[in-house]
């Protein structure tokens, strides 16, 4: 209560000074408030307030703009403070925050920060001051969220994690070496990731060096075969039916005409006297009354 009793008073003295004595006006009525930068008696003494502050008409005293403060407004608030003669404490999470607006409080992120006292990482995929920025990591990379910088997945380089491993690599940052792989496709290659053996199709095991098995074929040998008959294979790469001599046709269930014989039944028979040769092999199986390999004996 007293001090409010002593504030009163102050500006009753004040108010009496400033009418007795003219401070704060001019005029020959003394009705013209000192303009601008003047103030005290007939507004003959000049302000000397910074930082766009206003000066108080009859004492001259500075009315700093939020954000500053001292006799002359000269200072700004210090790290931390804000407002009207930096009365106010920043609300930011300080070891997160770049700066304070020392005039509103409102808080700058650190790199990889966001939220409005700044407490929150940026989300994947974005980073920088305040999180505004966009991350263009390719191929699964992630960003660091303070600098940007791409962290690659395995088996991929380049500044976006845009380039796959060189033939014969691996790995993290591509720095593993392959196996001895087989060349496939004119490279050495293994799997980016395990740095297990790129086979060709038709091909299997750590090192490539196994067939598909019986009834498979293709890449990583996945795919699986037509019913071959007649003791045919399938072809491991493929898939095709590998026909015996003496059997034609997609599953090699056709057997060759009379008269022919062998591997895709492209040879003629040489059996005379109504001999008839086997398919597989041509040998002549003679009639009643004849011999000879090629039934020609009687």
């Amino acid at each position: 209560m007293q001090k409010w009793q002593t504030l009163i008073a102050k500006a009753l003295i004040l108010n009496a000074m400033s009418i007795l004595y003219n401070l704060g006006w001019r005029g020959h009525m003394c009705e013209e408030q000192c303009p601008g930068v003047l103030y005290g008696q007939n507004c003959s003494r000049v302000c000397d307030c910074r930082n766009d502050a206003s000066c108080d008409h009859v004492t001259g005293e500075c009315h700093c703009k939020p954000g500053f403060k001292g006799i002359h407004c000269e200072d700004t608030c210090p790290n931390g403070r804000f407002g009207v003669n930096c009365r106010e404490q920043c609300p930011c999470t300080a070891s997160n925050t770049a700066r304070c607006d020392s005039e509103t409080g409102l808080c700058s992120c650190e790199q990889g920060w966001t939220g409005v006292f700044c407490n929150s990482t940026c989300p994947d995929g974005i980073w920088g001051e305040n999180c505004d920025r966009v991350c263009t990591c390719a191929n699964g990379g992630s960003c660091d969220m303070k600098t940007g910088k791409c962290h690659c997945q395995p088996g991929w380089i380049g500044d976006k994690c845009e380039q796959e491993c060189e033939p014969g690599y691996y790995g993290f940052w591509c720095k593993q070496s392959c196996p001895a792989c087989p060349v496939h496709e004119g490279d050495i290659r293994c799997n980016l990731l395990t740095g297990l053996c790129t086979c060709p199709p038709g091909k299997m095991g750590y090192l490539c060096d196994k067939e598909c098995p019986n009834g498979t074929y293709g890449l990583h040998c996945s795919e699986k075969c037509d019913s071959c008959f007649n003791g045919a294979r399938c072809d491991s790469v493929t898939g095709f039916c590998q026909c015996l001599p003496g059997w034609l046709g997609d599953k090699c269930n056709v057997e060759c005409e009379p008269g022919y014989f062998g591997e895709n039944c492209q040879f003629k028979c040489e059996c005379s006297n109504g001999g008839k040769c086997r398919t597989n092999d041509g040998a002549c199986r003679c009639l009643p009354g004849y011999t000879g390999v090629h039934c020609k004996e009687s």
